[in-house]
């Protein structure tokens, strides 16, 4: 009984990040709206964001998220507060890549979805593996 109320609160006080993470996006939605519509004084939407703070939100939270559903039983009150805290994340980081288009964005935004990427290289004999993959010592 205790594990799960400590869980339940651990969960709680967690989804005050992702609602932290909503107010950001709310922001830098408003501001893109203002900056659109040429508002004296709007500046750039994501001005207000650090790339740095958005990519170690996302790596810290997506490291959580792994270590929960890697544990047996699946540790439910880390896992899916985790998952939507570093789905929030990239959503961010696509609003920055949207605003300010530069190499370092591309690759902030790019890097979380690369595993998902559903172009496998030819060479490769591994399902849906990204480019530049090898298969396992133990497939030959």
């Amino acid at each position: 009984m205790p594990y799960h109320v400590a869980g339940v609160i651990a969960a709680v006080a967690f989804l005050f990040t992702v609602a932290g993470e909503i107010f950001q996006l709310r922001k830098v939605l408003r501001r893109r709206r203002d900056y659109l519509r040429q508002v004296p004084g709007a500046g750039r939407p994501t001005a207000i964001l650090s790339l740095n703070q958005i990519v170690s939100v996302f790596l810290a939270t997506y490291a959580f998220f792994l270590y929960a559903v890697s544990l047996r039983p699946v540790n439910h009150y880390l896992a899916w507060p985790r998952l939507m805290a570093a789905l929030m994340a990239v959503v961010l980081l696509h609003q920055l890549y949207l605003d300010r288009r530069s190499r370092a964005t591309a690759l902030a935004f790019a890097a979380p979805c690369w595993p998902c990427s559903p172009r496998p290289s030819s060479s490769c004999p591994v399902p849906g593996a990204p480019r530049g993959c090898s298969p396992p010592s133990s497939w030959s």
